[in-house]
């Protein structure tokens, strides 16, 4: 009889240590599935506003994925912020010449004058726009991709104010345009007012903005150019024009959005709805990984500072 009660004891301690083992590795997996997800998501760390980890994993599972971008990224796309801070690094490998791609609603001082498909697309549209709504075909693009070393000789010749340190110069990304004016025989300077006063209400639709509006020289650190536009997309020239603000601004808006944490909803003028994030660049790996929606489209572009950003149409 005795035997047998120190079996079961015996039983019973081996059936509490397995017990104790079995927890421990269910608390070690669990701790160490959320410290893997801390470690792929370290660069989001610092930009968590209100989600657990526990919430993200279960985001990312349902509506996300991850995509690997390389950092060299945070150069491209059409919202790169380049002024005297922050200095434009990316490549002119995509850059289009205009006049194979524009429509006969304006003209370009050169035949070499080019840009990103994508501003030419919508310049395009843009223009069209405003000549059936003033009946004026006299815009002419008198200034739009440039080279670092064509900065370099405007800066040498120019005045500071107005032209831009080489390699700070958004002419280098091709996604800025200057207008001029043309009637066939005599330029002169595009100031923006009266009928033209169009384009600055309405650029917007576009995916343009204004890059130096009045008022905002202590931001820009540019005087006031009512004829330099620079191309951003839809969503976001529309969120700048009605929010009054210029490009440093909305950059600097965004890492208020965090993937982790709130993200930007913007509703532009024609109803179509955007879900906008920010992602901070992987300071130790030469990639990033980028959530992104499963089901959704998207863009990813770089700052040209630290971080990505994305936009999903909704």
């Amino acid at each position: 009889m005795s035997y047998g009660n120190g079996k079961r004891v015996g039983l019973t301690v081996l059936l509490s240590i397995i017990t104790i083992i079995a927890v421990i590795a269910v608390v070690t997996g669990v701790w160490y599935k959320v410290k893997g997800f801390d470690e792929i998501n370290h660069s989001f760390s610092s930009e968590i506003v209100s989600s657990s980890n526990a919430d993200d994993l279960n985001k990312l599972g349902k509506d996300y994925v991850f995509t690997q971008v390389s950092n060299s990224q945070i150069n491209a796309g059409d919202l790169i912020l380049v002024n005297n801070y922050y200095e434009y690094k990316g490549d002119s490998s995509d850059i289009a010449v205009i006049y194979e791609s524009k429509n006969e609603f304006y003209s370009v001082s050169s035949y070499e004058d080019s840009a990103k498909p994508i501003l030419i697309e919508n310049l395009n549209l843009m223009l069209k726009d405003f000549v059936t709504a003033t009946n004026k075909n006299d815009i002419n693009i008198i200034s739009a991709f440039r080279t670092r070393e064509l900065q370099q000789q405007l800066y040498d010749e120019g005045d500071a104010e107005y032209v831009a340190r080489p390699g700070h110069s958004e002419h280098e990304t091709g996604y800025a345009v200057d207008f001029g004016l043309y009637d066939g025989q005599y330029s002169s300077q595009f100031d923006g007012v009266g009928e033209y006063e169009w384009i600055s209400k309405n650029c917007y639709k576009f995916g343009f903005i204004l890059r130096y509006p009045l008022d905002m020289e202590s931001v820009t650190q540019i005087k006031y150019e009512p004829w330099h536009y620079r191309y951003v997309g839809r969503p976001h020239a529309y969120y700048i024009w009605e929010n009054g603000i210029c490009l440093e601004q909305y950059i600097e808006l965004m890492r208020m959005y965090p993937f982790n944490g709130e993200h930007l909803l913007i509703t532009d003028y024609n109803a179509e709805m955007y879900e906008i994030y920010y992602v901070s660049k992987d300071m130790e790996s030469e990639f990033t990984q980028v959530p992104v929606p499963k089901d959704k489209s998207y863009t990813i572009s770089g700052d040209n500072i630290g971080g990505f950003i994305v936009t999903v149409k909704v």
